[in-house]
């Protein structure tokens, strides 16, 4: 199982993580909106780091207070 990390430090940043663990799950956009309840739109949006106002102000946050965020995943290497 590879192990991945990274700072996040933009709605783009968050999006292709988030796509990239997806991927890495072997989950379709679909699939993963299903099982945690949203459209398969909002995650398409999302992956694609859509800079949504409410994703603006908590970067804006992040930046003003010095605070980082960092992302840590694992591909499912066995999904065959």
């Amino acid at each position: 199982m590879a192990e991945y990390n990274a700072r996040i430090r933009s709605p783009h940043d968050f999006g292709l993580i988030l796509q990239q663990a997806r991927d890495g799950m072997g989950v379709s956009q679909r699939e993963l909106a299903r099982r945690i309840g949203l459209s398969q739109r909002a995650i398409s949006e999302m992956e694609s780091g859509r800079p949504t106002l409410w994703a603006r102000r908590l970067f804006e946050l992040l930046e003003a207070t010095g605070v980082q965020l960092t992302a840590q995943w694992a591909d499912d290497e066995d999904r065959g």
